[in-house]
């Protein structure tokens, strides 16, 4: 989720965009969760799967990529979903 949202734009752009232009940080993830969230749906109707994993890159060695606020605001609710 945050690592594909992230890398559409790169993670340079997609840092100045969260103080610049957050319309355009809030569209791609608006995007890219509903589109995660419709997959994991139709996995999830598939018989005999017995797991669906979908994994994500938050961090890095030394700590998060962002501020925790963003995670907590844009990422995890579509976790929850």
């Amino acid at each position: 989720m945050f690592g594909n949202t992230s890398q559409a734009m790169g993670l340079i752009n997609f840092s100045y965009a969260l103080y610049e232009n957050m319309d355009v940080v809030e569209a791609l993830f608006e995007k890219i969760g509903s589109s995660y969230l419709k997959i994991a749906k139709k996995l999830a109707t598939m018989p005999k799967l017995g797991a669906v994993l979908m994994s994500d890159d938050l961090s890095h060695t030394t700590g998060c990529l962002v501020n925790p606020k963003v995670y907590r605001k844009y990422v995890f609710p579509w976790y929850k979903k």
